[in-house]
């Protein structure tokens, strides 16, 4: 059996050796030291689950990637680690965390079938500047909520197809915001929709 301070003598090529009970005796310095997610992958399953919270913050995200994370060690990701994440990490975070990605990260997410791998209550919880940075052009507007698509910008509305201006709520979106193209593709059901407010536009 390895002493302690053997373990902490290994270098990163030597961690997949380590047992379950081993593994939390790294030190976070050691853990630091795993550049990418080959090397952490060939830690076992139950190796990598027992890694703690305060190894956990100590992990190169950027590098190693998250989705060998336990829910429990993605909840224990500290903020720079969450801001260091590529989109396509981003499924990977709950709805506490999704909140701590910059607007830039947000911004960087290309398409619909990306940001819908994150769940619908961690969409859901983005904040109004998160919205505001979408490419919207690229994402469908049913993976927003409501309020969310009320937050859009003049420039994300102008962006819109004729199909997702079609699907938007003009109760909460005033038609004054939309191009005078956009308004002439606009449905009979929404038209019907509108206030007396919305023809003073």
């Amino acid at each position: 059996m390895l002493a302690l301070d053997q373990i902490q003598s290994l270098s990163f090529r030597e961690f997949h050796y380590l047992t379950e009970a081993q593994t939390p005796l790294l030190s976070a310095d050691q853990v630091a030291t795993i550049p990418n997610s080959w090397w952490f992958g060939r830690m076992s399953v139950e190796a990598r689950a027992a890694i703690t919270p305060e190894q956990v913050r100590s992990l190169a995200v950027a590098e190693v990637g998250v989705g060998s994370l336990t829910l429990d060690q993605v909840r224990a990701l500290s903020r720079g680690q969450i801001q260091s994440l590529d989109y396509r990490e981003f499924g990977y975070l709950t709805p506490e965390q999704i909140v701590n990605l910059t607007t830039e990260q947000v911004a960087s997410i290309p398409n619909e079938w990306w940001f819908t791998r994150s769940s619908e209550e961690a969409r859901a919880a983005l904040t109004g500047d998160q919205v505001r940075a979408l490419n919207v052009s690229e994402i469908h507007l049913g993976a927003l909520t409501e309020s969310q698509r009320a937050e859009l910008s003049v420039e994300q509305i102008h962006s819109l197809t004729d199909e997702q201006v079609q699907s938007l709520n003009v109760g909460t979106i005033s038609i004054g915001y939309l191009s005078p193209a956009q308004q002439g593709v606009i449905s009979v059901e929404q038209i019907q929709s509108l206030s007396q407010y919305d023809f003073q536009e």
